[in-house]
């Protein structure tokens, strides 16, 4: 994704736990280990005071499967960790990108799951939170729709690398899935890039306060 934007000739700065997965003048990497409230906000306070324009467009991209197993079994470190990654980030970030955005227009598109809408066994706190962070989406669309900014959500399919890996995980655990995953409705990735590209383009700007879902040849 960070590299289909800035061959469009975006700017792009990202914002992980982890280091830079991208070597590019015009990207930007911001390495924040502790994604709670007080650790982000500092951090990206820092870089926004010397930014030399508010951006433009939000995608909210992270996610953790922190906690897989029988949900009355998780712990409450598991169910903090999805809320502090899945849910709280989103708003830390936006809370500090959003006086630009309203001042000069911008898009945000929060990457929800499937698991929003359909519970995927054994994934309780993901499912739970990606749902809060759809329906987050919609709140934070009707409270700006006065102003020059959408805010979307989208619903991203299980790709085959990433649902073989739950595959094992759940084996790892003496967990049985309770249904086989068919590739049939798997996205193309250029699918759900084009799906990121167009929310976040002038064009889309009549779009908000949507959960959408790209299936193949299709969004829905």
């Amino acid at each position: 994704m960070t590299q289909r934007y800035l061959d469009d000739g975006w700017q792009v700065t990202g914002v992980s736990r982890g280091a830079a997965a991208c070597v590019n003048p015009r990207y930007t990497h911001l390495r924040c280990p502790d994604f709670s409230a007080a650790p982000l906000s500092k951090r990206l306070g820092a870089h926004l005071n010397n930014a030399r324009s508010p951006y433009g467009a939000f995608i909210h991209a992270a996610a953790t499967d922190a906690g897989v197993g029988p949900i009355d079994s998780l712990t409450d470190a598991a169910w903090d960790l999805n809320w502090s990654i899945n849910v709280r980030a989103a708003a830390t970030i936006l809370r500090h990108l959003l006086p630009g955005m309203k001042a000069k227009g911008g898009a945000v598109v929060l990457v929800s799951s499937q698991g929003a809408e359909m519970p995927l066994r054994y994934l309780g706190p993901y499912c739970v939170t990606k749902a809060a962070l759809s329906h987050m989406a919609r709140c934070y669309a009707a409270e700006l729709r006065a102003a020059p900014v959408t805010v979307n959500a989208v619903g991203v399919t299980f790709e085959g690398g990433v649902n073989a890996k739950h595959r094992r995980h759940k084996v790892d655990l003496n967990l049985r899935r309770s249904a086989a995953a068919g590739t049939a409705s798997y996205p193309d990735v250029a699918e759900n890039l084009a799906l990121f590209e167009m929310l976040t383009s002038p064009e889309a700007r009549h779009i908000s306060g949507q959960y959408i879902e790209a299936h193949r040849g299709q969004a829905t």
